[in-house]
């Protein structure tokens, strides 16, 4: 196995451990499944599927535990930030 070092900007580095972090990775995970899927190649959990009822209440209660915002942004500020990002698109592509 390689290893491999970046230079990221620190507040590149801080959006991308946080989009990890949301995602339940590591940041090294994280950073080969984007770097797969713009390769064109699957991730290891692309076709990844709940077996069981169980499993997928599993994964809910994990989302629990996660911290995220204080409260939900209305449908709105949604809105917003879906076309922000659409307009914006991913950094250095």
């Amino acid at each position: 196995m390689a290893t491999i070092q970046l230079t990221v900007p620190d507040d590149e580095r801080d959006h991308f451990a946080e989009q990890a972090r949301r995602a339940g990775q590591p940041l090294d995970a994280w950073l080969l499944d984007v770097a797969r899927q713009h390769a064109g190649k699957p991730n290891a959990n692309s076709d990844r599927r709940f077996k069981s009822l169980e499993e997928l209440q599993a994964f809910f209660q994990k989302c629990e535990t996660l911290p995220g915002p204080e409260r939900e942004p209305d449908w709105e500020e949604h809105l917003k930030n879906i076309d922000e990002s659409r307009r914006k698109g991913l950094p250095h592509v």
